[in-house]
């Protein structure tokens, strides 16, 4: 048998794989790490340096000025704190650049209710980056 996982909840996800792991079952983690080494196999991207590479593109075609807005993902998550610590490694290099932080979740309809409100209290943004694939 085997344990494949997307974890959201690094805390509870490590649990359960270290539970599988326990038993024999051999268990693979995709993309965002957990908490503890209870797992067989990890697979993942660079999500630190995705991150410098999208802080790094978009200073340059602003300019190196403006407003980013940082639609994040899920609150805990391995990814949501890499993308975010990359982008914001690079973007301190510009002081003529802010991020203005929201959380989307990487769900399509909270990202939606969260734009719907910046539009209503026109919040002025010159770009957006996301933490969602």
């Amino acid at each position: 048998m085997i344990l494949s996982l997307q974890a959201l909840v690094t805390y509870m996800a490590g649990f359960v794989m270290q539970k599988a792991v326990d038993k024999g079952i051999k268990a693979t983690l995709i993309s965002r790490g957990v908490e503890g080494d209870g797992y067989t196999t990890f697979i993942a991207l660079d999500n630190t340096k995705i991150a410098k590479q999208a802080a790094e593109f978009m200073a340059q075609k602003m300019d190196e000025k403006g407003v980013v807005l940082m639609l994040q993902g899920v609150e805990g998550a391995t990814t949501t704190a890499q993308r975010r610590q990359g982008f914001e490694e690079v973007l301190a290099n510009y002081p003529q650049m802010s991020i203005i932080y929201k959380r989307g979740n990487f769900l399509r309809n909270d990202t939606m209710k969260v734009m719907e409100e910046l539009y209503n209290e026109g919040v002025h943004f010159d770009a957006i980056y996301s933490h969602s694939d």
